[in-house]
């Protein structure tokens, strides 16, 4: 029920007995674990030696500045950059070319395509240059290009950050965002992107945002968190049965008001299969 973060560019045999002990879900890289192409895949295949042949090995590898893989190589375009080209080829050669690299560095799950609405453009909430689109329909049709490619090469997506990232005004890395928005407000346009595209869905990341119209009695539960949002909205009225975690419990939206430990037994009663935790286990 975890997926963890990994200290360094290579396993110490500390980091090994942890594993061992822990039997993680899955882990998830960043810059601080790539060097080069040939460094990054023996530290894949060490974590799947170690868990198994079916562990998760996520990595964020939008395009633009997310891009974890930056180490040795350049990004794609980011998306609002392609979205701004309007053409298709364009961004089913960025999804080919993402999944054919991932693949190669033996990792199979990319937390990506962001389905977020780009709702705010100018605002610090950490999805600058990130989202596929102004309106739901763009997102459905470049995310849904983007994704579809990558999958073609073996990577499985993950459409974030459920679910409505892109209403939020505050990046929820420093504090817990809070939007006053109904269920109702939500299916007529940021879920449309989930409902549309949940078929192509390998999996879909929870944000750490409050909205106090579905959790009225709880202040400042965050989505990730909440039965009302994981279960009886994502799972039971929109009907997704596919694998869902949260976004990472090391930031300060979780960090300010609950403990990681109790974060992470939250997320698993609220219907979430995974809870992320990237740096601090």
């Amino acid at each position: 029920m975890l997926i963890l973060g990994v200290p360094d560019l290579e396993l110490t045999a500390e980091d090994a007995a942890l594993y061992r002990e822990v039997n993680p879900g899955g882990f998830i890289l960043f810059t601080r674990n790539i060097a080069t192409p040939e460094q990054t895949r023996k530290l894949t295949d060490d974590l799947r030696d170690l868990c198994g042949p079916d562990v998760l090995i996520c990595i964020d590898n939008e395009g633009g500045r997310v891009w974890r893989t930056s180490p040795f190589g350049h990004s794609p375009p980011s998306a609002a950059q392609l979205r701004a080209k309007g053409d298709s080829l364009l961004i089913s050669q960025a999804g080919w070319i993402t999944g054919r690299q991932l693949r190669m560095l033996g990792i199979n799950l990319n937390l990506a395509p962001v389905l977020d609405i780009d709702h705010h453009p100018d605002a610090g909430n950490a999805l600058r240059g990130r989202c596929w689109g102004h309106t739901d329909q763009e997102v459905i049709n470049n995310a849904g290009t983007f994704n579809r490619f990558q999958r073609k090469q073996g990577i499985l997506g993950c459409g974030k950050h459920f679910p409505a990232g892109g209403r939020a005004t505050l990046d929820p890395h420093r504090d817990l965002p809070r939007v006053d928005l109904s269920v109702d407000e939500m299916m007529r346009s940021d879920i449309l992107p989930y409902t549309a595209l949940m078929p192509e869905l390998d999996a879909i990341l929870l944000s750490h945002i409050y909205f106090p119209l579905l959790d009225p009695d709880q202040e400042n539960l965050p989505s990730s968190l909440s039965i009302n949002v994981v279960t009886r909205f994502l799972r039971n009225q929109i009907g997704y049965e596919g694998l869902v975690m949260t976004d990472d419990l090391d930031m300060g939206a979780i960090g300010k008001h609950f403990g990681t430990p109790q974060a992470a037994r939250m997320a698993i009663e609220a219907g979430g299969d995974i809870a992320l935790l990237c740096h601090e286990l």
